[in-house]
């Protein structure tokens, strides 16, 4: 995605397998009572909103458990930079 973002390029990725290196989100994910997957979906959202034009769309369920998708397109100014810490 940053990658992707640092190009202008559209993306469109279905995150699986989320890192929480220093667990302040699955610890507020927990305290919240959100699921972890659903807290990190949401925390990518807030980070790359300044950078990118950023959608949500959700599968089926049943198609998939991880049934989140993040849709993004480069911002009209173009490229810029990406904040550490990404998807």
């Amino acid at each position: 995605v940053d990658s992707c973002v640092a190009a202008g390029a559209d993306f469109a990725v279905c995150p699986c397998c989320p890192k929480d290196e220093g667990g302040r989100i699955q610890a507020a994910a927990q305290a919240l009572g959100v699921e972890f997957g659903a807290a990190m979906v949401l925390a990518d959202l807030g980070r790359l909103a300044p950078l990118c034009d950023i959608r949500l769309r959700l599968l089926d369920a049943a198609v998939t458990p991880q049934n989140r998708i993040l849709l993004g397109r480069p911002s009209a100014g173009g490229p810029v930079a990406v904040a550490s810490g990404g998807a």
